[in-house]
């Protein structure tokens, strides 16, 4: 911070009471300069990521003076630095901002790659921008403080970077079927760079970024109805039931072996719990959901699916009836 002491006109920190708790006194007692930062402080939740909350943000920055040369630092989960990043890229048609995730869903997903956004009307990330950062830092003593359903909850995308990308690190992932705080520390570059390496090749999601939205097409309607519905779940326990339904789809349309499903469902189901909630979904709100994924095209519902470890295929259709069949398969897992 000291070399752009003189850079920005002021310094905001976005943060919610989680991380006002827990992570800020460690952040400032490394950072004395931060002393002087303005804190912005709101509620946790996925429900704060909205329109209203960013008005409110817009308008809490325009209060306190904040100009196009102030600095706004995002410090906290995915919701933190997807809301802060889309508020400050359009801010006075755009200020700097830094991310500081604090959970590992942020550090290996939500903070990298320069998506920004808000949801709308229980629609997640219908509103946003690619606006990349001018700094991202991740310290991995934050992962200390996280809950284990949290820690898992990043774990999903971990996972997923592994499926979509790196045959290698799956293969070595699966030797720990007990997830520590150690274990990802040990493995948190490797899991970072797939994404950094992805995002570099095709930062506006053209192509091979797509990738990356393997077991979120599912996963994410999920989220959705259950979130509106009032279900305390988490983002990567809806990623788990994404990728284990899309894996059904790449069986079934042969794109997978047996061999391969077998071994990645019994992954998945060691990992994550899955969601009794999901008893009492029907296949005609995930399927109305999906109609709104941002990778559709001409109202075809695109997916992306994982053939084997470390080789994921985009742009995939699947028939209606095989939505069907995948929940069926799902509900089947919870009757087991």
């Amino acid at each position: 911070m000291s070399d752009n002491a003189d850079k920005y006109s002021r310094v905001f920190v976005l943060l919610d009471d989680n991380i006002m708790e827990h992570c800020w006194p460690t952040l400032v007692s490394a950072i004395t300069e931060l002393n002087e930062a303005e804190l912005i402080q709101i509620e946790p939740g996925e429900t704060k990521k909205t329109i209203d909350v960013a008005k409110q943000l817009w308008l809490t920055l325009t209060e306190l003076k904040a100009d196009r040369k102030s600095l706004l630092i995002n410090f906290g989960g995915g919701v933190i630095t997807d809301l802060g990043g889309f508020v400050a890229a359009t801010f006075k048609r755009g200020m700097d901002f830094i991310n500081i995730p604090t959970t590992l869903l942020g550090m290996v997903d939500a903070a990298l790659g320069g998506k920004t956004g808000v949801d709308l009307d229980g629609l997640k990330n219908q509103v946003g921008v690619f606006a990349k950062p001018q700094g991202l830092f991740v310290c991995s003593l934050f992962l200390e403080s996280l809950p284990e359903r949290e820690l898992m909850s990043g774990y999903a995308e971990c996972v997923k970077h592994a499926l979509i990308y790196d045959d290698e690190l799956w293969s070595e992932i699966l030797l720990s079927p007990v997830i520590t705080v150690d274990l990802v520390q040990e493995y948190l570059e490797r899991f970072t760079s797939v994404k950094k390496v992805i995002v570099e090749k095709d930062p506006y999601e053209q192509a091979d970024r797509k990738k990356l939205n393997y077991g979120h097409t599912m996963g994410h309607a999920l989220e959705t109805i259950l979130l509106n519905k009032g279900v305390e779940i988490t983002h990567g326990e809806c990623i788990a039931f994404g990728m284990l339904t899309e894996n059904y789809f790449a069986f079934k349309l042969g794109l997978m072996t047996s061999d391969d499903f077998n071994a990645i469902e019994q992954a998945l189901l060691t990992w994550f719990p899955l969601i009794h909630a999901s008893k009492s979904v029907e296949i005609e709100a995930i399927h109305e959901l999906m109609k709104h994924d941002k990778k559709n095209f001409k109202n075809t519902i695109n997916f992306s699916l994982v053939a084997k470890p470390g080789v994921c295929l985009i742009n995939q259709q699947v028939d209606e009836a095989l939505f069907a069949e995948a929940l069926v398969y799902y509900k089947e897992l919870l009757l087991a």
